[in-house]
């Protein structure tokens, strides 16, 4: 139930571009995704089954747990 899940991108998509700027690292897409802001969207584009895809991703605030008291 991820931004990414929801927007489509899948299990062995190879990320390519983050809005427009090439992305070879996780260091990198997460950067771009960091400088992004809650509730705007990334046009992310991917290489899946050898096509390019683009995929546009909203990005959300990170998921937190909460501490249950004992």
């Amino acid at each position: 139930n991820s931004p990414a899940a929801r927007a489509g991108l899948r299990p062995g998509d190879v990320i390519k571009k983050v809005s427009g700027q090439a992305v070879e690292t996780a260091d990198q897409v997460q950067n771009a995704v960091e400088a992004s802001s809650v509730g705007g969207s990334l046009q992310v584009e991917v290489n899946r089954d050898g096509r390019s895809t683009i995929v546009t991703v909203q990005p959300g605030a990170f998921p937190t747990q909460t501490a249950q008291n004992e």
